[in-house]
């Protein structure tokens, strides 16, 4: 899909004047035909109904429902031409004449919290409020055509204030009569957002820490090596064992199974089998375990540096990776969101909380202190050294446990 040369800048501002709330849908209409010339591919001029219908279409945001009714909605890979927040305004200020867009791409937390009262899932709703222009009344837009105190038309008002909320509730599925109430999402992500400066750290900590786990996992080559090799040597063990075995089922001498019984030489080639297979996958992903421990460690602190900044300036997806990835049993009670955080998080956390330098610094370093002191300092801390080998010996048992978005940096 491709931009049209002639119409979509023109189109674009139609949306732009909409969006100052200072033009109805017909006089849009009547500038882009008489001042601008605008004809549609059939060269018509722009008719009233075409334009609350092109002011209707959730296509210029980028989304689409197909087949049209179904209920399926799709993001296309074309390019916007307005953001999914100003398509919201317009239909506000048409009165919800248009087409509702989906719900559910709104809300970055539903299905992750539990209401800590009954146990039921966290959910949200969104509510619209106008202040009228004529006559100052705050009113819900929802289902309104015009403002209940003056009866302005919506779609007439001069410039309305426009308010937008989010608030997650419980959905009261498992006790209708559960007492929560409900928290806006602003201070819903302030809480989420306190628990990410808990455990941010520093540029300089997050390269020193990935360095470590590094430095430690070499110098632990040869003891991996050994290891393996005593493992090589068990595995030919079970190899020649399963030979043995074999050789004296088909022995002469025990043509009447007095040597071995059928059900004893299934017996034993079972559990040789089993350790045989045991064995081989030790020694085929002995690397690919020292890699996925690794690359788990390395996100743990990509996250602790960068996922705040994300959670900040991110789309309501990365938010809820965010928030995902943070920990688990998400509780809500009394607007209150506890979270228990995953284990290298919680020992990034003391790191952060008992060594300042480790943290995010927001002022100029100090004139000689370089990334060569910070690390010494690091390596000599007692504090430091005991939460890296936590979250380092949590990692190597529970790596595939482990799991956060890839962030790589802040731009």
């Amino acid at each position: 899909i491709h931009k049209d040369p002639e119409r979509f800048e023109l189109i674009k501002k139609m949306w732009e004047l909409m969006l100052t709330g200072n033009y109805t849908p017909p006089k849009i209409a009547s500038i882009a035909n008489k001042e601008w010339g605008f004809k549609t591919p059939k060269g018509r001029t722009l008719l009233r109904s075409t334009i609350y219908r092109l002011f209707a279409n959730s296509f210029y945001y980028g989304y689409f429902e197909y087949p049209v009714g179904s209920g399926n909605w799709y993001k296309g890979n074309h390019e916007p031409m307005i953001t999914q927040k100003e398509y919201d305004k317009v239909q506000i200020l048409l009165g919800r004449k248009g087409k509702p867009r989906l719900k559910r791409h709104s809300f970055a937390f539903t299905g992750l919290i539990r209401c800590g009262e009954c146990g039921a899932m966290i959910t949200a709703e969104e509510k619209n409020q106008i202040i009228c222009s004529k006559c100052k009344f705050k009113f819900s837009s929802n289902n309104r055509l015009e403002c209940p105190k003056c009866t302005t038309p919506i779609e007439k008002m001069k410039n309305p204030t426009i308010l937008h909320y989010v608030y997650y509730h419980c959905t009261k599925r498992i006790n209708p009569d559960c007492t929560q109430g409900s928290i806006e999402a602003k201070r819903l992500e302030k809480q989420i957002d306190r628990y990410l400066s808990n455990v941010q750290i520093s540029e300089e900590f997050k390269n020193w820490a990935i360095k470590y786990l590094k430095e430690e996992s070499e110098k632990e080559v040869s003891s991996r090596e050994n290891i393996l090799a005593s493992q090589r040597k068990a595995y030919n063990n079970c190899l020649k064992k399963l030979d043995n075995l074999f050789q004296l089922k088909i022995s002469p001498l025990n043509n009447d199974g007095s040597l071995l019984s059928d059900e004893e030489y299934a017996k034993q080639k079972t559990e040789l089998v089993r350790e045989k297979a045991r064995l081989e996958e030790i020694l085929n992903d002995v690397q690919g375990r020292v890699e996925k421990w690794l690359e788990a460690g390395e996100k743990a602190f990509n996250f602790a540096r960068y996922a705040r900044y994300w959670f900040s300036n991110g789309s309501s997806q990365e938010k809820a990776q965010i928030l995902k990835a943070l920990g688990s049993n998400l509780i809500l009670k009394d607007k209150k969101l506890e979270i228990q955080l995953q284990t290298p998080l919680t020992a990034i956390g003391q790191i952060v909380k008992r060594v300042p330098a480790a943290r995010v610094r927001f002022e100029p370093k100090k004139f000689g202190q370089n990334e060569a002191k910070l690390e010494g300092l690091y390596c000599k801390n007692p504090i430091v050294l005991r939460a890296m080998h936590k979250v380092r010996t949590w990692i190597m048992g529970n790596a595939g446990d482990f799991w956060a978005p890839d962030f790589k940096e802040i731009p």
